[in-house]
């Protein structure tokens, strides 16, 4: 095993610069692979809407204000429009014009004519709407102060990359078409129009010809299958496949009403093999909104934070933690029962939590390449020990106490400030990750690398009770604070965290718990021809440090985020995940090629490799490297 090593950085390496070549080897195209497929203007009441419907989901949106005349414009970049300089009239009483171009090559302007008859707000959102990736520009109109020929007054928009309906829904990546709709002028005070008169390629949103009403109920879901190999055998005990299926149906009534239901398998073999499955209701929520408020109650999942993969705040769900790093961020969030109110002034939005049960993380503690104590059970059988001592380590188990206090309370503040947004956020919780009380055999020195030779070399001087291994999850506070804007042709985004207490284990196999202060500051580029660069720095401060804490340095510094380029058209995109931890030189990076071409199917074929030594947090899984291949479909 010892002989493999060096030649393990070789291949991580090549794997890089293959997937480097691969991201800058293609050439430009004349146009942005992205388009505008349709646009919706909605007029219910004070409040009007339009809709921007993509091919895929628009990375980069700018918002901003024109005076004289007002108009609001939103520039969306790395997208065209199949008709160029777009002009539709309304019956509004904000928008009186809406007018589209290509601004630029790779940009697409939205410009929205407003009349002076009142004070308005306005925000811009990401999300998918009829099963699309969109945009949505969302105006008010506050008629108790509207006084004719008063100069509109607004406030800077929402910068927000997704909504929180996109992250939760399990269509977040259907291109499936919605089917077919119908114009609506029902009433003076509804109106639901389609402005793209034509079909637009591809039949997207085509249109019946008859007054057909759109059904309240609608079924969606995804299908995913994910399979891996690993590289190489490198290790004694160790799980060479996997392979995990979810199926997740989601019924939703009238944009009130969510239901949805996940069967998830999840199997490592074939050697010491594992497997695991749960059939279970995912979401259920019932979502009640009007101008000034919005409040949902069930099982659900809330972002909070707004940087990408890693997030200090992003505290109120717990996740699904099997696969450590494996699977996308979102695809580990586990929903538990809330309840979330969110309420809407000028410029300020004030949020509140209420978590009324407890749910911990998911983690596996044996039997598992990604587990806490991996295959020490198993390692320890096969050594050269005594049988009684071989027979005191199998029966060794967890015993997790449930907590007394299970009540949440979280609460958020937002508001933009010069085309800044920024969030404070406060959320009394417990840790959904697990504090090792303590550990059955006592008096043992290990380091990160938990392993039979290390156990076994720091048995000399050890105590063995008949104790199990005690497990608690204990009460926290986290404050913080989160910005997003932009800057040139720059996204700039970060999150600053301030935990009561964080637990860590030591090498007595125990916890301690510290006080930790940590942030992110993250930019991200688009470049000509459909290059995408993220940069993340993360610096985390363990106060009152105990030198016997595994894996973090009293301050851990880390780079992490990803880059991608567009090989052929939209449907082939080369990706290219990486996290690297500064102080021990330990990393993850993961390339792969996403396949598209096909209506509702994504296939990704790619690789996951880690490097660094094996007492570090992600080298300490350097014998794991594996290939993959995750197939989705979207119904």
């Amino acid at each position: 095993m010892a002989e493999e090593q060096p030649a393990r950085p070789g291949m991580i390496l090549l794997s890089a610069v293959t997937c480097a070549l691969l991201l800058w080897s293609t050439p430009c195209f004349a146009l942005p692979f992205n388009k505008i497929k349709n646009i919706l203007f909605n007029k219910d009441g004070s409040t009007e809407t339009v809709t921007i419907f993509f091919k895929t989901p628009p990375n980069k949106v700018k918002s901003f204000i024109l005076n004289d005349p007002e108009r609001i414009v939103v520039d969306i970049k790395n997208v065209f429009i199949p008709q160029i300089n777009f002009r539709k009239t309304t019956t509004g009483k904000i928008i009186k014009l809406i007018r589209i171009n290509q601004n630029r090559k790779d940009t697409s302007r939205i410009v929205l004519d407003i009349k002076e008859n009142g004070q308005y707000d306005f925000n811009v959102e990401r999300l998918i709407e009829h099963g699309r990736p969109a945009v949505k520009i969302i105006t008010h109109l506050h008629e108790n102060q509207a006084v004719p020929g008063l100069t509109a007054r607004t406030k800077q928009p929402s910068l927000e990359k997704q909504s929180e309906s996109t992250e939760k829904s399990p269509v977040a990546q259907d291109r499936k078409s919605p089917g077919k709709e119908t114009k609506e002028n029902s009433s003076d005070n509804g109106e639901q129009v389609f402005l793209f008169n034509d079909s637009p390629p591809d039949d997207i949103f085509a249109e019946s010809g008859r007054n057909e009403k759109k059904s309240d109920f609608a079924i969606s879901g995804l299908i995913q299958l994910r399979t891996s190999l690993d590289v190489k055998n490198e290790d004694r005990i160790e799980n060479d496949t996997s392979l995990k299926n979810r199926v997740l149906v989601e019924s939703k009534y009238k944009n009130m009403f969510t239901l949805s239901l996940l069967s998830d398998y999840l199997y490592f073999g074939p050697e010491n093999k594992t497997d695991d499955y749960d059939l279970d209701l995912y979401e259920a929520t019932w979502k009640y909104s009007n101008d000034s408020a919005v409040f949902s109650i069930g099982k659900q999942i809330i972002r909070w934070g707004k940087t990408d993969r890693v997030s200090p705040l992003d505290t109120l769900n717990p996740r699904d933690m099997r696969e450590f790093v494996i699977p996308d961020y979102e695809e580990t969030k586990i929903p538990v029962w809330m309840a979330d109110l969110k309420l809407f002034f000028d410029n300020i939005r004030l949020e509140g939590v209420f978590i009324p049960f407890f749910e911990e993380s998911e983690i596996d503690y044996f039997k598992s390449d990604w587990a806490v104590f991996p295959h020490i059970k198993e390692e320890l059988r096969d050594s050269s020990l005594p049988p009684d001592l071989k027979r005191y380590f199998h029966n060794i188990k967890v015993h997790e106490d449930d907590p007394d206090q299970e009540i949440e309370l979280g609460l958020r503040f937002s508001t933009t400030i010069k085309n800044v947004d920024l969030d404070l956020s406060w959320h009394n919780t417990r840790e959904d990750i697990p504090y090792f009380k303590s550990f059955p055999v006592k008096n043992i020195e290990v380091d990160g690398d938990i392993s039979e030779e290390n156990l076994v070399s720091s048995l000399d001087n050890a105590v063995l009770t008949n104790e199990d291994i005690e497990v608690e999850y204990r009460r926290t506070k986290t404050a913080g604070l989160a910005f997003e804007t932009t800057l040139a042709d720059f996204g700039l985004r970060g999150e600053a965290a301030w935990h009561e207490n964080q637990s860590f284990l030591t090498h007595s196999l125990t916890s301690v718990r510290n006080p930790v202060f940590e942030y992110i500051l993250g930019a991200d580029y688009t470049a000509k021809g459909g290059t995408y660069l993220n940069l993340q720095f993360a610096h985390r401060h363990i106060h009152d440090y105990d030198s016997a804490i595994l894996y973090f340095d009293e301050d851990t510094y880390s780079l992490l985020g990803e880059i991608s380029r567009d090989l052929l058209s939209d449907w082939l995109e080369a990706r290219l995940y990486y996290s690297v931890t500064l102080n021990d030189g330990s990393l993850y990076i993961s390339p792969r090629l996403e396949y598209t071409y096909i209506t509702n199917l994504d296939l990704v074929i790619g690789a996951n490799l880690f490097a660094g030594d094996e007492d570090t947090w992600l080298g300490r899984f350097d014998q794991n490297d594996q290939f993959f291949l995750d197939i989705s479909y979207h119904f």
